[in-house]
């Protein structure tokens, strides 16, 4: 099949999209590895949400863009056809519970400040939890998908039989059920968890400033208070934008796998139309936007990124901070010592 100009171009962008992602993610996860006061709980579960845009736009995605390109020949194999619809929900449900972890994480370092703080030694079982969490919900999925023969109608009543990956050999009642699993488990309700976390987070922020802003005693302890709540509000919506940008990207995916549940009309049958290609365009996209919001929000790892980029050795003052441009806020998002050490104990 000859692939139109408009479908080149398509493939063309969203590759570079891909290889954009992979690198730029590995670049993130390198980052984290060699820069010291960059090794925070909430960077290593980052770390492990790069980890994720890898896998999906350096295998699952690169298939995608094969099917597009085959979109009458099937060779992938029962293995990888089983593989590249297994992998997508591993991959989101991987990824959204560590959006998930992070949000819980900010909320019990700002608003329940005096539990016990997550170590890396727990992020040791909570990152393998999440990834075995999403191997369990992805396994109805595994079982789902296989090659199947399916025949079309063509005209003069002719016939051409064809391998298809689908659910064909399954029942509809049980490609519905794992569908709306899916979308509850791996999209509904760590939404809701998630944006339940911020929308608290916000508020307690909010609130704090205000009251801080309107003492009228110890001005040079509350104007210290205001810039760690402001600081600590800058880190919060940083992370709320990724996990909008991440709910938007998916929701039409979600639907779509619903959808095709119910109508028993996937994807497959219009590979080239709108709706696959918009979906697989949104996924690309939610793979490589992170890093470009961490170099536009956060000074200290857009200093780390492009210090590594230009092969450069990061100057560490006595405070712990690069020399050039100290400001009062470490790679984490929390109050240096240069703060600290002129303020007393919060």
């Amino acid at each position: 099949m000859a692939l139109s100009v408009g479908l080149w171009i398509f493939l063309v962008i969203d590759a570079l999209v891909l290889l954009f992602s992979v690198f730029s993610n590995a670049l993130v996860i390198y980052c984290v590895i060699k820069h010291p006061k960059l090794r925070s709980v909430t960077h290593v579960l980052i770390c492990n949400l790069a980890l994720s845009d890898i896998l999906l736009a350096g295998f699952v995605m690169p298939q995608k863009l094969h099917d597009l390109s085959h979109e009458e020949d099937f060779f992938e194999g029962d293995i990888l056809c089983k593989m590249v619809n297994f992998c997508p929900v591993l991959v989101i449900t991987s990824s959204i519970y560590t959006l998930v972890a992070v949000s819980f994480e900010r909320r019990r370092a700002i608003i329940d400040s005096n539990r016990a703080k997550v170590t890396f030694s727990s992020l040791y079982k909570i990152i393998p939890l999440i990834w075995l969490f999403g191997l369990l919900v992805s396994v109805p999925t595994l079982l789902e998908y296989a090659v199947n023969t399916v025949t079309l109608e063509l005209e003069n009543n002719a016939t051409k039989s064809i391998l298809s990956c689908g659910s064909q050999h399954m029942t509809p009642l049980y490609s519905l059920i794992n569908a709306s699993f899916v979308v509850l488990i791996s999209y509904v309700v760590p939404m809701a968890l998630m944006f339940k976390n911020y929308i608290d987070l916000a508020m307690y922020l909010s609130k704090k400033i205000k009251q801080m802003a309107n003492s009228r005693q110890n001005t040079r302890n509350s104007s210290i208070y205001i810039e760690r709540y402001k600081s600590k509000d800058k880190v919060v919506k940083l992370l709320v934008v990724v996990a909008v940008i991440f709910a938007v990207s998916w929701l039409p995916f979600f639907i779509m796998l619903l959808y095709a549940k119910i109508t028993r009309n996937d994807a497959s049958s219009d590979a080239t139309g709108f709706s696959n290609l918009f979906i697989i365009a949104l996924a690309s996209f939610s793979t490589a936007y992170n890093v470009i919001l961490y170099v536009i929000y956060n000074p200290s790892f857009s200093r780390a990124i492009k210090d590594t980029i230009a092969c450069r050795t990061v100057r560490v003052s006595p405070l712990g901070q690069p020399d050039d441009n100290i400001d009062k806020t470490d790679y984490g998002g929390n109050v240096s010592q240069f703060a600290r050490t002129n303020s007393t104990k919060f």
